[in-house]
Formats: structure tokens, C-alpha cells, sequence
């Protein structure tokens, strides 16, 4: 049981302003949030997979070059100690000297050819400084690679920083070898590889632009924006070095990266920017009809907006409600003279029309449609905003027009038909309409707003979530007994089987104010301007479905 003169408590609202910032702070920075770690993880895994691709490619072919480099070495060391020819010759005298040298040179060859080693072995005789060389280059097919002439040859042994028994980088003209010299008793003894090929290999390979690939002996290191890669060659201090542009192999992935951080940042600063854009262009001007409607409502019925803004669907909506007031100051005086004048039944129907605009200018009527106005506006969705603004403007119009009481059933429809337009915004696949009206019907005159409001309580009632609810609108004209006949259908809920028996027998004695006040009007406007004869009834199913029955005396045949 209620407490008597307790004060219901008021649900406490929020503001436009304020819930427009908090919609986007929950769409915009969570998914900058997101795109911004889903970027750095993309960016993350791609250079992992890089320095997994590229290192395992790399130490690939730096395998291949050590494995040159120990059988280099074992065939230096064997030919040096167990080589019985290699022997001979440094210990022939002058009468064996050229044919021990020309078995040396084929033992050379031949080692050469037989195993995966060095491009050239070559031995020099101190003693009578004479140059034996071995080359594969020599011995080669179909040659078209350059070889290392005698002379370049002797240029690198005479350099002592190379002749110490260790791998060792040296450039000869445009070409890079590694060269190994071991010294002994009257000789040295080397070898050298071409990595040219190597080398070109490893770029071709990779395939990445404006990449290189390098031997070193020294400890290098990535510039700017660029990334390095390095595999070490065994018994060396020779490194093979890939160094490559880092906005190449990252390619879009770091651009992306980039510009998620940028969105981000824009994304907050826009927050401001919009909250000032929407301050200024919808909160104000809602503030400023807000404020009118409030004079209206407490009497203040020569308010009027006079400072336009300049937005169309603003500048609609306030021309709109300085005619629906210009209007409503025109009603009540017109109310206020005619009560002392006219009969009681006329003043009644006044009185039942204000009612009855008042109905159609009801507050939560009006919130539910700014809301909607809000919403399309939020959501970009600016042709269904002007669509909105418009039906208001052509609403009030069609609500405040004066000079006739009656209008075209074509008239009433193409509001009706608005209508229900507009509604589908708010509840999409909600319901669906089939009109099926006797084009003679299109001479009827209906009081205005009549059908609307029948229409209007489906979609306020009958409408279900996750139901489609069907409407039907019938008409038809009896020439017999001179009658149009207007049907509103719905198979909603249905109604109360009491609230049906009052609207049947137009009995609405102890109903709350306000409680059912459209259908009140539409029966008592359909009795002063048709007569008795004039009638609304209703069927309801149990099981759901409505139909409204409005019944109209008329003689339409000599307008058909």
C-alpha cells in the first residue's frame, strides 16, 4: 500500500551534451585502443618472422661458406704435411724443378676439383720466387667469370697482416675475396674463394629492395630505420652481414602502425572539437526549444523563437513552433469569444478540439520525436533528420490550419502515411501496412487527425519486440445506404474486453483525465459534424487483433 502524500522519486537523466561525450569515448578510444594494440602485435609477430626467415636464410648460406672454409683449411694442412709431390718440389733441384712444379700444379687441380673448397690454391717458391697456381676458374667448363691474375695474387701475399694463418677479407679490383696464407720454410702456402656469387645469391635470395649483403671482419651496426643480420663463418673472425631498410620489410604493416597511433591522438583531440560542434549546433538550439515549449506550457503564449539558427531542420522546427504558436494564441481567443456566444454543443466541440490538439502537442509526443531527431542526427543520418523535420512542419501545419474543420481523406492519409514512415525509423521491421481504400473514398471529408490517431495508438500499443505486427487500413463506400465505411486493423495484443464494451456503448464516465482522451474526441468530433448516425466500434480476439470500425453518412454519387 502506498503511503498517502508520499512524492514518487524522480529517475534521474543525463544530458545530451553529456551522454554524446560518453557514446564517443565508448566507440572512439576503445577501438583506437584496439587498433593501435592489434597494429603493434601485427608489427611484432611480422618482425619476428622476418628475423626467423632472414637469420635461418643467412646462416644457410653462411654454412655453405664454412663448409669451403674447413675443407679449405684441412686440404692447406694436408698438402703442407702429407703431400708426398708438394714435398718434391720445394726439395728439387734445378734439373726437377718444372716437372715436380707441373705435378704439383695437377695434384692441385685435381684436390681442387674434387672437393667443395676454395676457387684457387696457389704455393710461392721464396727460394726461386716462382708462383704455382690452381684455380677452378682455370679449369672450368664454360668460364665467364674473372680470375685473379699472378700479379694480384702476389700484391695480397706480400701484405703481413693477411699472411697469418687466418681467414681474411680482401677486395682485388671490384671482386671480394677470402683469402688463406699459411707461411713455411722458403714458401706460402694459400688459398682464396670467390664470394661474389655468394654474395649476389644472398640477395637475390631475400629479395628485398635496396638491401646488401656484406663480409666483415669488423663489428658494424645498424644505422637509422635500418635493420642488420649477421651469421658467423667457422675457424674465422668473418661474419656475412644482410643489412636492409626497415620501412622495406616492414612495408604497410609499420605505416599502419603509425597511423593507428596518429588515429588515436586524433580521436582525442576530436572529443573536444565535437563536444564544441554539438554544443553549439544541436544542444543549443535543443536548449532554445526546450525553453519555448516550457513558456507555452506555463503560459506564456506570446513567446516567440526570434533567433533563428542556421540549420535547415532547426530553422523548420522553430518556424514551425512559432506557427504552432501563432496558432494555439489564435484558438484560444477564437475559444474565448465563440464560448460566449454560441450554444453549448459548439462550445463543447471547441473545447474537444483544443482537447484534442493538445493531445497531438503532448509532451512525451514531442520528447519521443526530439529523441528521434537526436539520434538520426548522431548517426549521420541526415536525409532521415530533414525527412523528420519536415513531417513536423507539415504536422503542425496540417494540426493549425484554420478557416475549415473538415479535410480530404487524401490528406488524412498522406499524414497517416508519413506517419508511419517516420515510425519505421525508431522501430524498423516492426510492422507492415496494406491500405486498400475505394478510390471514391478520396472525395470523403473526416475530421483531422482522425485516422491518425487511431493509427497512432497502434503504434504506441500494439507493438511487440520481436513480433511483427500487421495493419491494415480498409475503406469502402455502400451506395445503399449512403455510408463510408473506414476499418484500422491490427493483430496486436488486442485490448481489454471492458475497455472495448465502453468504446461500443461511448461510455467513458470514470476514466482518469487524460485516460483514452484520442478515441473520446474522434466519437464526440464524428457526432457534432455527421450526427448520431456517425459511429466507432471495436472487435478484439482473445487470442490478439483489433479493428476499429468508423462508420460515416455521406452521399458521395454525384461526386463519383
Amino acid at each position: 500500500m502506498k503511503q498517502a502524500g508520499r512524492i514518487p522519486k524522480e529517475k534521474k537523466t543525463r544530458s545530451l551534451r553529456s551522454r554524446t561525450i560518453l557514446v564517443l569515448c565508448l566507440f572512439l578510444l576503445p577501438f583506437s585502443i584496439v587498433s593501435i594494440i592489434l597494429s603493434l602485435n601485427t608489427l611484432n609477430n611480422l618482425s619476428n618472422t622476418l628475423d626467423t626467415t632472414i637469420s635461418a636464410a643467412l646462416e644457410s648460406y653462411a654454412s655453405q661458406l664454412s663448409g669451403k672454409t674447413s675443407t679449405t683449411d684441412y686440404l692447406l694442412l694436408d698438402t703442407s704435411t702429407n703431400n708426398t709431390v708438394f714435398h718434391q718440389y720445394m726439395n728439387s733441384g734445378e734439373d726437377r724443378r718444372f716437372q715436380t712444379r707441373y705435378l704439383l700444379m695437377q695434384d692441385m687441380n685435381n684436390a681442387i676439383k674434387m672437393s667443395s673448397c676454395a676457387d684457387a690454391m696457389f704455393l710461392l717458391h721464396e727460394k726461386w720466387d716462382e708462383l704455382v697456381v690452381a684455380s677452378r676458374l682455370r679449369v672450368a667448363v664454360d668460364n665467364t667469370r674473372a680470375y685473379l691474375e699472378e700479379s694480384e695474387i702476389r700484391s695480397v701475399m706480400e701484405d703481413p697482416s693477411v699472411c697469418d694463418g687466418r681467414w681474411h677479407i680482401v677486395e682485388v679490383g671490384s671482386s671480394v675475396n677470402l683469402f688463406h696464407i699459411i707461411e713455411g720454410t722458403n714458401y706460402r702456402l694459400g688459398a682464396y674463394i670467390d664470394c661474389d656469387d655468394l654474395l649476389a645469391e644472398v640477395c637475390a635470395g631475400l629479395n628485398y629492395p635496396d638491401a646488401q649483403a656484406f663480409l666483415t671482419e669488423e663489428n658494424v651496426f645498424a644505422e637509422k630505420n635500418q635493420v642488420l643480420y649477421q651469421a658467423g663463418i667457422s675457424h674465422s673472425k668473418v661474419n656475412l652481414v644482410y643489412r636492409a631498410d626497415r620501412n622495406t620489410l616492414y612495408g604497410s604493416a609499420l605505416v599502419w602502425a603509425y597511423l593507428s597511433i596518429g588515429l588515436f591522438i586524433l580521436s582525442v583531440l576530436l572529443i573536444p572539437v565535437f563536444t564544441i560542434l554539438f554544443m553549439k549546433h544541436i544542444d543549443r538550439p535543443m536548449k532554445k526549444l526546450r525553453t519555448a515549449f516550457h513558456e507555452l506550457e506555463t503560459g506564456n503564449q506570446g513567446y516567440r523563437i526570434t533567433e533563428k539558427e542556421n540549420t535547415t531542420e532547426f530553422v523548420s522546427a522553430e518556424n514551425s513552433f512559432n506557427t504552432m504558436a501563432d496558432n494555439l494564441e489564435t484558438l484560444q481567443r477564437q475559444v474565448l469569444e465563440d464560448e460566449k456566444q454560441q450554444h453549448e454543443l459548439e462550445t463543447r466541440n471547441l473545447q474537444l478540439q483544443l482537447n484534442n490538439l493538445q493531445l497531438q502537442i503532448r509532451p512525451h509526443f514531442l520528447q519521443n520525436t526530439m529523441n528521434l531527431l537526436f539520434t538520426l542526427i548522431h548517426n549521420q543520418q541526415s536525409e532521415n533528420a530533414q525527412r523528420l523535420v519536415l513531417y513536423l512542419s507539415r504536422y503542425f501545419r496540417y494540426m493549425f490550419r484554420y478557416g475549415r474543420d473538415l479535410e480530404l481523406l487524401d490528406r488524412e492519409m498522406d499524414m497517416v502515411k508519413e506517419y508511419l514512415e517516420i515510425s519505421e525509423f525508431h522501430y524498423k521491421d516492426a510492422f507492415t501496412v496494406s491500405y486498400q481504400l475505394d478510390p471514391v473514398l478520396s472525395f470523403l471529408r473526416v475530421p483531422p487527425l482522425l485516422i491518425h490517431n487511431f493509427v497512432e495508438n497502434i503504434i504506441q500499443h500494439a507493438l511487440s519486440p520481436g513480433k511483427t505486427i500487421h495493419i491494415i487500413i480498409y475503406g469502402e463506400y455502400d451506395d445503399e445506404k449512403m455510408q463510408a465505411l473506414l476499418q484500422i486493423s491490427d493483430d496486436g495484443n488486442g485490448i481489454g474486453e471492458e475497455y472495448a464494451d465502453r468504446i461500443n456503448r461511448n461510455d467513458f464516465e470514470g476514466l482518469p483525465d487524460g485516460k483514452h482522451i484520442g478515441i473520446r474526441n474522434s466519437i464526440n468530433r464524428l457526432k457534432y459534424y455527421y450526427g448520431e448516425e456517425a459511429s466507432v466500434a471495436v472487435e478484439t480476439a482473445v487470442e490478439g487483433g483489433t479493428t476499429f470500425s468508423i462508420r460515416i453518412p455521406c452521399d458521395l454519387t454525384d461526386i463519383a
